[in-house]
């Protein structure tokens, strides 16, 4: 999953980004770098047998990263959302104006 992750990452960073955008995928990506190293850190505890230590690293500092980083990307899409409905609310706007104007005449 990590790397079909980065490979949406990487078309997302390709497309046409508002300045807010691009500051919540900067934001994204400090979340995302330190979950990546406490996943790792979990792997190579689990890998040498220290089962214990690899539990409380995943509860304790993973997944509650992961948990932040989540929000990040929420975050972003509720951003999306919002600017969607405004476009769309927008375009509606422009319609009926459109429609008035032309029984005006």
């Amino acid at each position: 999953m990590g790397a079909a992750f980065s490979e949406a990452r990487i078309k997302l960073r390709a497309s046409h980004l508002t300045p807010t955008e691009k500051v919540l995928l900067k934001d994204q990506d400090k979340f995302i770098s330190g979950t990546q190293n406490l996943q790792q850190g979990v792997v190579d505890l689990a890998a040498t047998d220290r089962m214990e230590e690899a539990s409380r690293l995943l509860r304790e500092k993973s997944i509650p990263a992961q948990t932040r980083a989540l929000e990040a990307i929420n975050a972003f899409f509720q951003l999306q959302i919002e600017e969607t409905q405004n476009g769309v609310a927008a375009a509606a706007r422009m319609e009926g104006w459109a429609r008035f104007c032309a029984h005006a005449e």
